[in-house]
C-alpha cells in the first residue's frame, strides 16, 4: 500500500510539471537576444509619447512583409508597446498677388454702348513678342474733334502672361478705388478670354467702400470667382458711375503637395535562373514605391522588363496514356484491355506555360546620358507599394544580357519609411530589435498609444534617435537579405554586415536547439516514466500475491 502511494505521488507531480509551459516559453521567449539584429533608441527628454523614423536597416533585415518581427524593449529587456503610422503628405498653399495693367475703353457720351456682355466686341490691340498688351482701342470710329467728353465704357485687364507660359489660377481680383473718390461704390461684371476674341463669365461683385468720421474705411474690395486660369479679362458695369480703379490685383493660390522623404538602397546583381537575367536580393519588408537602376559605365541605356520569379514547384509524375491491347480467349470471345505501362524513369515533359519561371510586373528604360555637358538620367518608375524578396530583371537587348556581372546595373529601391510612436516608461535607453522568422505581431492600434492626440499633435512629437544597426551575439537561424553597399547620398541605406557571417548564424541555430532539445528530452524522459508507473499501477498482482 506504502509503495502505491508513492507511485501516485510520484505520478501527480510529473502531471504538475510544467514542462511544455517550459519548452514553449523558451521556443518562443521574446528577448532581445532572440532577434538577429538591434539598434539602440534613445530619447532626449522627459516626454510620453515619442517618434521615431524607421531605419532603413530595419527593412533590409526584417522577415515578415508587415514589420511582424519588430520589438521595442527597454532596459530591463521588457517589451515597450508601440504602433506605426505612415507619414502623411504634407500640403502647402502659396499666395501671390499679380498686379494686372489696366486698358481703359472709351465711348462719347450719348453715343451707343459698344460693349455688351454677349461677347460682340471690336478691339484694336497691339501687343509685343510675348502676348502682352501695350494699347487697347475700340474699334469705331475715331472721335471729332469737336465731340463732346467720352466716359469709360469698360476695361481690359492683362495678367502679363508670356504667350508660351501656363496662365496661373487665379481665385479673386482685389481692387483699389478710384482716385479722388472714397466713398465709391458700384456693381461689375468680370469676363476673362485668352484671345480677346471669345468671352467666358467669371463673376459678378458689388464693390464698396465707407468712410468713417475717424477716417477708416470699411472696404468691400473683392470679386471671388472659382479657380481659373486666363490670360486677359474685361470689366463692365451693371450698376454705378463707371471709373478707372486705383489698382486692380489678381489672387492666385497655387495648392502643392511635398511627399515624406524616402529611404533607398542599392542592390547589386546576381545571375538568374534564364540566362541574361538579373537577380537582386531585396528585404522582404521593402514596400518598393520607386524603382531605378545605377550604372558603373558612362552613357548606359538598359531597357528591361521587372518582375519576380515563380516559385518551383515539385515535377507531377508521369501519367501515360492508356493503350488498348486485345486478347483472343479459348471460346473465342474478343476482349478489349487497357494496359498501361508506367517507366518510373521518364519525368513528365515540361509545360509550356510554366518552363519559364519569370513573371513580368513592369517594363521601363532606364538610362544614363551624357550629352554636350549636361547629363541627363531617367527618374526613378513609380509603383505601387511593392514587396519582394527577390527582384528579377530581363533585358530586351541580346547585348545587355550578357554584360558580365561586374558592368551589370545595380538596383535601387525606394521607399516610404513608417513611423514607430511609443509611450517612454522612463527606463531608458532603449532597444529596437528585429529579424526573427515566424515572430508573431505586436503592433497596437494608433489610440492605445497615443489617445486623444490630434493630427497636429501627431506631427510634433519629440523624435527619438536610433543608433548603428548591430547583430546579436548569437543570432537566431535566418535568411537574411544582402543588399550591395549604397552610393553616399542622404536617405539610402547601407546594410550592416555581421561580423561572423555564417558562422555567427550557425552558433545562434545551435544554442538554441541545444536549449530546446535539452528540454524536450526531460519532457520525453518524464511522459515515458509516468506511462511506466501507470502501467505497474494497472497490472494485476501475481498469484503469490506480489
Amino acid at each position: 500500500m506504502k509503495r502505491r502511494t508513492l507511485m501516485a505521488f510520484g505520478c501527480a507531480v510529473l502531471l504538475a510539471a510544467p514542462w511544455p509551459a517550459r519548452a514553449g516559453s523558451a521556443l518562443y521567449a521574446d528577448t532581445p537576444s532572440a532577434y538577429a539584429w538591434s539598434i539602440p533608441v534613445s530619447v532626449a527628454d522627459d516626454n510620453g509619447v515619442h517618434a521615431l523614423r524607421m531605419p532603413a536597416a530595419v527593412y533590409l533585415h526584417a522577415q515578415s512583409a508587415g514589420l511582424a518581427d519588430v520589438r521595442l524593449f527597454d532596459r530591463r529587456g521588457l517589451p515597450v508597446p508601440y504602433a506605426l503610422r505612415q507619414p502623411p503628405t504634407d500640403t502647402y498653399t502659396d499666395a501671390r498677388e499679380l498686379p494686372l495693367r489696366i486698358f481703359p475703353l472709351y465711348r462719347q457720351e450719348g453715343a451707343r454702348a459698344s460693349v455688351n456682355t454677349g461677347g460682340d466686341f471690336k478691339l484694336e490691340l497691339r501687343t509685343d513678342s510675348d502676348g502682352r498688351l501695350l494699347s487697347v482701342t475700340s474699334g469705331g470710329p475715331p472721335p471729332r474733334p469737336q465731340a463732346p467728353a467720352s466716359q469709360v465704357e469698360t476695361l481690359v485687364l492683362d495678367l502679363g502672361v508670356a504667350s508660351r507660359a501656363t496662365p496661373p489660377t487665379v481665385t479673386a481680383l482685389r481692387f483699389t478705388p478710384p482716385a479722388g473718390k472714397p466713398g465709391y461704390t458700384a456693381q461689375v461684371w468680370l469676363e476673362a478670354s485668352d484671345d480677346l476674341r471669345n468671352w467666358r463669365p467669371l463673376g459678378a461683385a458689388d464693390l464698396q467702400w465707407l468712410s468713417a468720421t475717424d477716417g477708416a474705411v470699411l472696404a468691400c474690395d473683392l470679386l471671388t470667382f472659382e479657380p481659373s486660369q486666363f490670360r486677359y479679362a474685361r470689366l463692365t458695369w451693371r450698376s454705378g458711375t463707371p471709373a478707372i480703379f486705383a489698382g486692380i490685383t489678381a489672387l492666385s493660390f497655387n495648392r502643392r503637395q511635398m511627399a515624406p522623404a524616402m529611404d533607398s538602397a542599392v542592390l547589386a546583381p546576381a545571375a538568374g535562373r534564364v540566362p541574361g537575367d538579373l537577380v537582386y536580393a531585396a528585404g522582404i519588408g521593402i514596400p518598393a514605391e520607386r524603382v531605378g537602376m545605377q550604372f558603373s559605365t558612362p552613357n548606359a541605356v538598359y531597357a528591361a522588363m521587372l518582375g519576380r520569379y515563380r516559385e518551383a514547384a515539385p515535377p507531377a509524375p508521369y501519367q501515360p496514356a492508356p493503350q488498348p491491347i486485345r486478347h483472343h480467349h479459348l471460346h473465342g470471345h474478343l476482349h478489349l484491355h487497357r494496359h498501361y505501362r508506367e517507366d518510373p524513369g521518364v519525368a513528365a515533359p515540361p509545360d509550356p506555360a510554366t518552363a519559364d519561371p519569370f513573371i513580368p510586373m513592369t517594363s521601363a528604360t532606364f538610362y544614363d546620358i551624357t550629352q554636350d555637358g549636361k547629363r541627363k538620367r531617367s527618374d526613378g518608375l513609380p509603383l505601387a507599394p511593392t514587396q519582394l524578396a527577390q527582384w528579377v530583371a530581363r533585358p530586351y537587348s541580346p547585348q545587355a544580357a550578357a554584360l558580365p556581372l561586374s558592368q551589370a546595373p545595380k538596383l535601387q529601391l525606394s521607399w516610404t519609411p513608417a513611423t514607430l510612436l511609443f509611450l517612454a516608461n522612463g527606463n531608458g535607453p532603449y532597444t529596437l530589435s528585429y529579424g526573427r522568422a515566424g515572430a508573431p505581431g505586436m503592433e497596437h492600434d494608433l489610440g492605445h498609444i497615443a489617445p486623444g492626440y490630434s493630427e497636429k499633435e501627431l506631427r510634433a512629437l519629440p523624435q527619438a534617435e536610433a543608433g548603428p544597426a548591430r547583430p546579436a551575439i548569437a543570432a537566431p537561424a535566418a535568411s537574411l537579405p544582402a543588399a550591395a553597399p549604397a552610393s553616399s547620398a542622404p536617405g539610402t541605406a547601407t546594410p550592416p554586415r555581421s561580423p561572423g557571417g555564417k558562422a555567427a548564424n550557425a552558433a545562434g541555430k545551435i544554442v538554441n536547439l541545444s536549449d530546446n532539445g535539452l528540454l524536450w528530452g526531460v519532457l520525453l524522459a518524464g511522459v515515458g516514466a509516468l506511462a511506466y508507473l501507470t502501467v505497474r499501477l494497472l497490472k494485476q498482482p501475481g498469484a503469490n500475491g506480489s
